[in-house]
């Protein structure tokens, strides 16, 4: 059994020692190894704050220091837990580059096979829709990278920039003389409204 992604939250009059005393505890019981080289501290609250513990690498009125090979992250840098990139001052769309080339990609690949319009619907919703939902889901998706998909998605569709028929009709049902074609951004409202649904979930199974 291993556990990956480990994460634990230390407020600022907590102990790091002691959290690495109890995690070496948990390994002895579970037989397990903690990789303490890879282990990340992500600074958080005011970049007062921030900088004082890359700069003394202690928590506030501590005198544990955090060992050096252990990385601290700086402005900028992001680290990926559990599929979402997080990090003190981290760019939202650096994430998105990697996933916005590789469905361009893959999406040029396809145009070599001549699909189908219909062909080109299911293309666009396992490669747009399928590759992002996830991301954007945890982490959301930033207005930049729509636009970037809305253009490839075009460009896939029609083998140009300009719609041949409008967004809006070719984003209908079928029987209402659309192609289905996956709406990105109504997909991405309809993620925020689920992570509001929950979040305004007041019973016992709020999660």
């Amino acid at each position: 059994m291993f556990a990956d992604d480990t994460t634990v939250f230390l407020k600022s009059t907590d102990s790091y020692n002691a959290m690495t005393k109890i995690l070496e505890t948990w390994c002895k019981a579970s037989r397990a190894k903690f990789n303490v080289p890879k282990t990340i501290v992500i600074p958080i609250g005011p970049r007062e704050s921030r900088n004082r513990l890359r700069e003394s690498r202690t928590l506030e009125g501590g005198e544990e220091r955090i060992p050096p090979e252990v990385k601290i992250l700086e402005e900028g840098e992001g680290t990926r837990i559990l599929g979402a990139w997080l990090g003190p001052s981290y760019d939202e769309t650096a994430p998105w580059g990697q996933i916005a080339q590789t469905i361009e990609r893959n999406l040029s690949r396809w145009m070599k096979r001549r699909p189908t319009l219909k062909g080109k619907r299911t293309v666009l919703s396992i490669e747009v829709g399928s590759r992002t939902q996830y991301l954007a889901k945890v982490q959301g998706m930033p207005k930049q990278v729509e636009d970037r998909l809305e253009k490839a998605m075009t460009g896939f569709l029609w083998g140009t920039r300009m719609s041949a028929v409008t967004r809006d009709i070719t984003e209908r049902r079928q029987e209402e003389g659309g192609l289905k074609i996956l709406n990105i951004r109504a997909r991405n409202e309809a993620v925020d409204l689920m992570w509001l649904r929950s979040y305004l979930d007041l019973s016992p199974s709020r999660p």
